[in-house]
């Protein structure tokens, strides 16, 4: 055997043995190299880029959080929209109700289409419609989701408020969120303060708040929701409630959920998405959405 020494600082053992045909093709400086140096794992380009993007998603969040906050003081649920449902001399009756939404790319996530659609009420025949493909700047963050789409709808109401100022709507549904949100503050909030618009949140998926699941919504719409027209309101475990349900009609089996934006109470809510819901999802937003979807297939995104 021939002994090969180490210096101490690499030296694995105080004297390491191998045979000659071992050592003698290999230097001494490879050996250290090899055997005494451990390799470092290399960080990829793509694990680089994944810690990169949450570090800027943690900014957003913090700077929309506060955003959020300071908007959410303007908030107001109650009754102060300024129309009537009925035939009233004190109070202009609703005539206008506004729909927005927003349809994506398939091939780019920064492409989409935004479309805003006016219908008269009650019998919601539309009277305006406007659209407009948009590329969105701002990257998706769970529960942020009007920074990245509120200005584009904004957009479209300020155009239709420039041109056509007699058909802008007195109240305005969203395809989204309104007080049932983890910050009480989702899409419909947002849109309806900085538009100072009244404002419905409607939603086909269930956002998980305050112990309010999927199987929460289910057996609830199995217990209550019979018929077309019922409603029952959806409470958190902290008794709060957030919003409702709805059974768009006798043949639908998946509910409506929605909640008061801005400017309108839960029971007026509830009342006028029932008069609006003349398929699974009211008619200002399924309008919307129709026009935004063909919108994206004729730009062929």
């Amino acid at each position: 055997r021939k002994f090969l020494s180490l210096p101490n600082k690499a030296r694995p053992f105080s004297t390491l043995a191998l045979p000659r045909q071992f050592v003698s093709p290999i230097t001494k400086d490879k050996f250290i190299k090899i055997f005494a140096y451990p390799k470092q794992k290399k960080t990829s380009k793509m694990d680089s880029l994944q810690a990169t993007n949450e570090e800027v998603k943690a900014k957003y969040a913090e700077k929309w959080s506060a955003e959020q906050d300071e908007l959410h003081k303007q908030l107001i649920i109650d009754d102060v929209h300024g129309f009537s449902l009925d035939e009233d001399d004190d109070i202009p009756r609703l005539k206008y109700v506004g729909g927005v939404d927003i349809s994506f790319s398939t091939k780019d996530d920064t492409q989409a289409c935004t479309a805003l659609c006016v219908l008269s009420y009650p019998d919601l025949k539309v009277v305006y419609e406007d659209y407009e493909q948009v590329t969105l700047d701002a990257p998706y963050i769970s529960g942020f989701l009007a920074f990245r789409e509120v200005k584009f709808f904004q957009q479209l109401l300020d155009k239709l408020k420039a041109t056509k100022p007699e058909l802008y709507p007195q109240i305005v549904m969203v395809d989204g969120n309104g007080i049932w949100h983890p910050r009480e503050f989702g899409s419909a909030c947002h849109l309806g303060v900085v538009q100072d618009i009244p404002s419905i949140g409607v939603s086909k998926n269930v956002l998980f708040v305050d112990g309010i699941t999927r199987d929460v919504v289910r057996q609830a719409a199995d217990n209550e929701l019979h018929k077309g027209g019922d409603s029952f309101l959806i409470k958190g475990e902290s008794g709060k409630t957030w919003g409702a349900i709805i059974k768009a009609s006798d043949k639908q089996k998946q509910p409506v959920m929605l909640s008061p934006g801005h400017k309108i109470s839960m029971e007026m809510a509830i009342q006028l998405v029932q008069d609006c819901c003349t398929f699974k999802i009211p008619e200002p937003i399924r309008q919307a959405d129709l026009r935004s979807r063909d919108l994206v297939r004729k730009n062929g995104l």
